[in-house]
């Protein structure tokens, strides 16, 4: 600590009456607790601080993975509904179809797909038409609006007349699966749309979750997922995939369109939220330790406060416990992480080696200084309205550096009088790498955000609005193709059929 001018040493020498030390003592003391009562609530609110971004970064990452997920569940499902939308044009087409009619087109469509149970055609809800017919018999003439589990599905799709994604159920054939109804209305005799029945597409969702990764995502171990929105109905539906006490683990939560509503996709980590962050242990093993000097630095600030006060009696032992006083107070002032000053409005009466390395100054410099010179212009008025005091209690400060620089300060202040002098103890840290550092973690935080954000949406809208109508162009390809309606009649309009085939495939791949 710089040498004390003559005045404020005697603002610092203590008393040497014995019967007042226990006065002084006392509130030195009260002022330690306190201060340390303090840094502790200020040591657990930071705690608390890191482990929620800490949790923030961990939604994150949750968000991310299970935005894939979701992308490649509407492509593994896309790539099903389009077949609803084939048999919905071949019934429009073929409006009394035969079942042998039906099997062999069914058949065409079928060819190496996978996680289709049946394909069924409901003639005034009622199973007319079914493919494959092995396992699927118990279905053949089943009324659809006789079960509970359907009719209300089967109701919102001729009300929409729109296609709607029910399920899962149980099947009668055993099993359960989704089904992608689709309201067929033909023509009738008066020229107006008439309700002809349903075409149904049964899809085995255990297959598409597979499909989509769910599964390998639990086994390896990274997110658990479960969906709810049965029928469509979204986060007020019953279970789809997975296990309902995963809602009850604060999980982070996706909306994905389905036909007739949406679903919900939930996920959290495979071994739940973290408790602890990286770096608690250390965080605590410096806090407490620093919390710990600090205190004791206001206490003894405190001590010489109120030493302050009383009278000197016998010169010597004045002079003896002011230098031990001056000692201990040098020592943990240079053993400070902050640059301590003492000063008023026209001097810098004293410092430490601290504030020397934090401004560049050279110690002859700074004594010649006013607090102003050292604060940055800006908070000049700031500092006036204080009575040049650099508190009371926190605030940032900006100081000016010999090379020109400006550093941001947390800069703490106390009042001290003596003689009628007001003088001020200041304390100031840099922070401008702090600061510095938490700008870009924001900044890094915000641009992920919006990135993935950004991708979400740009992939929903691609697999939505491209994959549904290509997939449909597909289809009616391959059924000119095949010339299951009737041969095309120019071998010149089959290779333009096939032309079209290859360049949707070619569009199809890109896409997925």
């Amino acid at each position: 600590m710089i040498k004390l001018n003559d005045d404020l040493a005697a603002v610092s020498a203590p008393s040497a009456a014995g019967e007042e030390r226990p006065k002084r003592i006392v509130p030195s003391l009260l002022a330690a607790v306190v201060f340390f009562i303090c840094g502790l609530g200020l040591l657990f609110y930071l705690d608390s601080a890191n482990q929620q971004r800490n949790l923030d970064d961990e939604s994150l990452q949750v968000r991310f993975k299970l935005s894939i997920l979701k992308n490649s569940l509407e492509s593994a499902l896309d790539q099903r509904l389009f077949l609803g939308q084939g048999l919905e044009a071949l019934v429009r087409s073929q409006r009394d179809i035969t079942p042998q009619e039906f099997e062999n087109i069914a058949r065409i469509l079928l060819a190496g797909r996978t996680g289709i149970r049946n394909l069924t055609l409901a003639r005034d809800n009622v199973v007319s038409h079914v493919f494959p017919a092995e396992g699927n018999q118990a279905a053949l003439g089943l009324n659809l609006m006789s079960r509970g589990d359907q009719a209300g599905a089967v109701r919102e799709a001729i009300s929409k007349r729109s296609m709607i994604l029910a399920g899962p159920f149980a099947l009668v054939q055993g099993g359960t699966a989704l089904a992608a109804r689709t309201p067929v209305f033909l023509p009738g005799a008066s020229g107006t749309l008439e309700y002809w029945g349903l075409v149904s597409v049964l899809i085995e969702s255990d297959v598409i979750f597979d499909e989509a990764g769910f599964r390998t995502a639990t086994d390896r171990e990274e997110i658990r997922v479960a969906v709810k929105g049965r029928d469509g109905k979204g986060a007020a539906g019953a279970m789809v995939w997975g296990e309902q006490s995963l809602f009850d683990e604060r999980p982070v939560a996706l909306d994905m369109t389905v036909p007739g509503g949406t679903w919900r996709l939930a996920a959290v980590p495979s071994r739940g939220w973290s408790e602890d962050y990286p770096g608690r242990g250390t965080f605590w093993a410096i806090g407490l330790p620093l919390t710990t000097f600090l205190a004791a630095l206001g206490g003894l600030i405190v001590l010489a406060a109120f030493r302050f006060r009383f009278q000197f009696e016998g010169r010597a032992e004045v002079e003896r416990e002011l230098t031990e006083s001056e000692e201990r107070f040098r020592r943990l002032a240079e053993a400070a992480w902050e640059g301590l000053i003492i000063h008023d409005w026209e001097h810098i009466y004293d410092f430490n080696m601290r504030l020397v390395e934090m401004t560049g100054y050279g110690p002859e410099e700074i004594k010649r200084m006013s607090i102003f010179d050292l604060v940055a212009e800006e908070h000049h008025e700031r500092l006036r309205r204080s009575g040049a005091n650099l508190g009371p209690g926190q605030r940032e400060i900006a100081l000016r550096c010999k090379d020109g620089r400006t550093i941001l300060a947390e800069a703490r202040g106390a009042d001290l009088f003596f003689r009628g002098r007001l003088l001020h103890v200041s304390s100031v840290r840099d922070i401008t790498a702090t600061k510095e550092a938490e700008k870009a973690l924001v900044a890094a935080r915000d641009a992920a955000q919006m990135a993935n954000r950004v991708k979400s949406e740009f992939l929903a809208n691609m697999s939505h609005e491209l994959r549904t109508p290509l997939n449909a162009v597909i289809g009616f390809a391959e059924i000119m193709e095949q010339e299951i309606l009737g041969p095309l009649g120019t071998a010149r309009y089959k290779a333009y059929v096939h032309d079209i085939q290859i360049s949707a495939h070619h569009l199809l791949d890109i896409i997925n």
